[in-house]
């Protein structure tokens, strides 16, 4: 019985410390995805800056163009009062006084555009400024969260060496055949090898094992499978008692 429960409790350690390897490297594995996304959030972020900052650019430069177009209107303004002094026919006075009220009109709506051009480039700076301040508490809380994921990451590297070097301690007290044994049924039951039985129930497969079979399990006399899941399992309750 002692041999048998060492062999068990060697088994479960064995288990313990592969399960702890495995979940380990699991998160490693997607440690370089997590901080890829915590990138494409600052890169989103810079995207959406960038065409914010496009659009108020546009507005700028409409607001020089219509600045450069209302000194060519005033330009032409003058250029008609000019004329005004050397018309012969009052028709023709009529007809520059009318230029000259179409032109100012033209000026008067480009002004009011631009003042409305003016506003919105106001509004836009401002926004401009908060979005940029953002940007950068951004840029800082996800390089914080990355330097805390690479620390973290760096402690889970010690602990994995320290498990696979434990793991490979305790696989070198496992007599050949029982390494056989546990290696083709880790193989069949997807990297889980061994079992614990609590209430009669397999705590791996959740199913009831017959009566007969967990008091002949408690026994402890021989290394015995699950009949559902067929893996090596072990009475929980005694392991636990050995324990305490």
């Amino acid at each position: 019985m002692s041999s048998i429960k060492n062999q068990l409790e060697t088994l479960v350690a064995l288990q313990h410390a592969e399960t702890e390897i495995l979940s380990i490297e699991r998160d490693l594995a997607g440690i370089d995805g997590h901080i890829e996304t915590l990138n494409a959030e600052v890169e989103e972020y810079e995207d959406r800056m960038a065409a914010f900052r496009s659009s108020l650019d546009a507005l700028k430069l409409q607001y020089r163009t219509d600045e450069r177009e209302i000194k060519v209107i005033d330009s032409q303004i003058g250029k008609s009062k000019e004329k005004l002094r050397s018309v012969k026919t009052n028709k023709e006075y009529q007809s520059i006084l009318k230029e000259i009220d179409d032109l100012k009109h033209k000026s008067s709506d480009i002004e009011d555009r631009m003042i409305e051009h003016l506003e919105r480039v106001e509004t836009a700076d401002n926004e401009l400024d908060t979005r940029e301040t953002e940007l950068s508490e951004i840029k800082k809380e996800v390089a914080a969260k990355q330097e805390e994921i690479r620390q973290r990451a760096e402690g889970q590297r010690r602990v994995l060496a320290d498990l696979q070097k434990e793991r490979n301690e305790i696989w070198q007290t496992v007599e050949p055949k029982l390494q056989t044994l546990y290696t083709r049924v880790k193989q069949q039951g997807h990297g889980i090898a061994v079992a614990a039985i609590a209430d009669a129930v397999c705590q791996v497969c959740r199913m009831n094992i017959p009566p007969q079979q967990y008091h002949e399990l408690l026994r402890m006399d021989m290394l015995r499978m699950c009949p559902n899941c067929q893996r090596i399992i072990y009475p929980k309750v005694l392991l636990e008692e050995e324990d305490s």
